[in-house]
């Protein structure tokens, strides 16, 4: 049976799946910040992080998350926070904002101290490409970072809402967060975020894999792999105590 058909059958029985969007699930502009820290530096970066909240909350950002590299991939801590409106931009930062001339000299020093390198990314959040239960809390994430080739953005897009979404249905996936590079990276770069509590949901395969079987699984990466010019998948952990939520 072709991939095609497969995907066909899958999408009929995932016809009475019923997907729950809050009203908030529009396109978002987030901000990304992605650190690496020297070493030994992992408990005065969690320190800061307070200070980091009291800022970003002082200039009115709605929420701030936290997360870091968990068990696979190259260590380090990803922060994303709502950008709103890119105005934010022609002011000083939250951290200036807050602090007088000594104060943010002093900071920058201590950062200097703790960060061994990082990188701001501006992306948009697509609704239009996951799925979402209205959670807001996250666990664990299965992260899998997509470059397309340059001139196959509306192919690939295609192929997630025609192909991959109906399986992730049909695995019984509910929350699929998927965003898109605007600045600071490739603009064909895609992230997907395969949400997961416990690591036993990982047993045997990812859920596609155990929901479609080996077989149909590797079709339709080497579909995706057709696509693209590299594929990266992490396991990121949340981190609710250095983060806040909305309101």
């Amino acid at each position: 049976m072709s991939v095609t058909a497969l995907i066909a059958r899958l999408a009929i029985s995932a016809a009475a799946f019923v997907l729950l969007l809050p009203a908030q699930q529009q396109p978002e502009l987030q901000h990304l910040i992605f650190t690496k820290l020297h070493p030994g530096m992992v408990a005065e970066y969690r320190e800061m992080q307070a200070t980091f909240n009291a800022a970003y909350k002082k200039e009115g950002t709605p929420w701030r998350h936290v997360w870091s590299t968990s068990v696979f991939g190259e260590p380090g801590y990803v922060t994303a926070f709502p950008v709103g409106k890119m105005e934010r931009y022609d002011t000083p930062n939250p951290m200036r904002k807050m602090m007088n001339d000594m104060e943010y000299a002093n900071y920058q020093q201590k950062m200097s101290r703790i960060v061994a390198s990082s990188h701001n990314v501006l992306i948009r959040t697509r609704p239009d490409l996951g799925l979402s239960s209205g959670r807001t809390k996250p666990v664990r994430a299965l992260v899998t970072t997509i470059v397309v080739e340059p001139g196959k953005n509306m192919e690939f897009e295609a192929f997630i809402r025609n192909d991959i979404k109906p399986a992730w249905q049909k695995a019984g996936m509910k929350d699929v967060w998927v965003d898109q590079v605007v600045m600071g990276g490739s603009s064909t770069e895609y992230t997907f975020l395969y949400l997961f509590d416990k690591w036993s949901e990982m047993e045997g395969g990812s859920p596609m894999e155990r929901a479609l079987g080996r077989e149909a699984w590797d079709k339709i990466r080497s579909k995706i792999a057709g696509l693209a010019t590299s594929v990266k998948t992490e396991v990121a952990q949340f981190h609710p105590d250095l983060s806040y939520q909305a309101q």
